[in-house]
C-alpha cells in the first residue's frame, strides 16, 4: 500500500489563527511556500522531498491520486486540504486526493489523548527527532508580511501581499534550506 505523507509551509497577509484554515485558504494572497513530502510504499519509507513554487507538480502525488488504494496523510489534514484543494490544485495543478483517502494524523493523536501540536504528540510518545525551535522560529517569520523598515527598526505600516526579498529574507530562508537539508521525524510512528 501507498501512503503519501505531506506538510505544506504557506504565507499571508492574513492571520491563521484569527480567521481560520477556511478563509485563510481562500485569501487571494495566501500561497504556499513549499511542501514536504515523503511517500511510504508497503511499510518502506523513501526519500524526503521538497516541492517549491516553479517546480513541476510532484509524481508522487499523480500516482496516489490515480491509484485508488493510495492514502494520503497529514498532520492537522484539515489545513493541509483546504491548501491544497484552494491553492495547490487551481493554481499549481496538483491533484485533488478524494476526501475518502485522507487520514489526519494529528486526530489520531488526539484519539489517543496524546496533545494537539505534532511536537507536544511525538515527546508524549519519546520520539528523540523533534521540531527544531529555530526552524519553527524560522518558518514563522517566512510565513508573515514583513514591513517596511523592518530590518532596521523603523515603525511602518504592514505591506499586504507576497513576502519580500529583502536581504534578512533572504538569510532567514537561506537558514531554512540549511536546517532542512536533513530529514525532519516520520510521522508513522504516531498514527
Amino acid at each position: 500500500m501507498r501512503v503519501l505523507y505531506f506538510d505544506t509551509e504557506t504565507y499571508s497577509a492574513i492571520d491563521l489563527v484569527k480567521v481560520g484554515a477556511y478563509l485563510y485558504s481562500r485569501h487571494e494572497i495566501t500561497d504556499v511556500r513549499l511542501v514536504t513530502y515523503c511517500l511510504v510504499i508497503d511499510g518502506v519509507r523513501g526519500t524526503i522531498k521538497v516541492w517549491r513554487q516553479g517546480d513541476p507538480v510532484p509524481q508522487e502525488f499523480i500516482d496516489v491520486a490515480n491509484d485508488p488504494s493510495a492514502l494520503v496523510k497529514t498532520y492537522n489534514d484539515a489545513f493541509d486540504r483546504q491548501i491544497q484543494e484552494q491553492i495547490l490544485t487551481p493554481r499549481y495543478s496538483f491533484p485533488t486526493i478524494p476526501i475518502a483517502r485522507r487520514r489526519c494524523v494529528q486526530a489520531a493523536a488526539l484519539s489517543r489523548a496524546l496533545p494537539a501540536s505534532l511536537d507536544g504528540a511525538a515527546g508524549a510518545l519519546g520520539i528523540p527527532v523533534r521540531k527544531d525551535p529555530k526552524g519553527i522560529a524560522m518558518m514563522k517569520r517566512l510565513s508573515k508580511p514583513r514591513t517596511s523598515g523592518q530590518e532596521t527598526g523603523e515603525k511602518c505600516r504592514r505591506i499586504e501581499g507576497k513576502p519580500h526579498a529583502t536581504p534578512v529574507i533572504r538569510l532567514v530562508w537561506a537558514r531554512f534550506r540549511q536546517r532542512t537539508s536533513s530529514p525532519p521525524s516520520d510521522p508513522a510512528g504516531i498514527d
